[in-house]
């Protein structure tokens, strides 16, 4: 699961644009998101579906892999989650694999 919360509707509409224009998800929620998750490309998980909220896995239950869902929690603020089958989950870790190094790695 990848996940790109904002704090208003503007922002909200700012980041759908952003990505229906393709950008990346994980670009998005790193410039984006103020969401835990946003340094790390919005990848929100391993997560079990019991412990969130009962209304954020209604939209969880309900997404399609790979579909764009947008919501509103009184928690979370106004979301954007993208469910991720698990080959999408293995190249989102691999690129916040590489992301990391490349910030660790000296300036040539």
């Amino acid at each position: 699961m990848q996940i790109i919360t904002v704090k208003t509707q503007a922002e909200l509409d700012h980041a759908l644009a952003l990505l229906h224009g393709g950008q990346d998800f994980a670009e998005v929620a790193r410039k984006c998101s103020t969401h835990s998750t946003a340094a790390d490309g919005g990848i929100w998980g391993p997560l079990r579906l019991d412990d969130l909220p009962p209304e954020v896995t209604r939209q969880i239950e309900n997404a399609t892999e790979g579909v764009l869902v947008e919501f509103f929690h009184p928690t979370l603020g106004f979301a954007i989650l993208r469910r991720l089958d698990s080959l999408a989950v293995k190249k989102a870790t691999l690129q916040l694999a590489s992301h990391s190094w490349r910030s660790l790695s000296p300036e040539e």
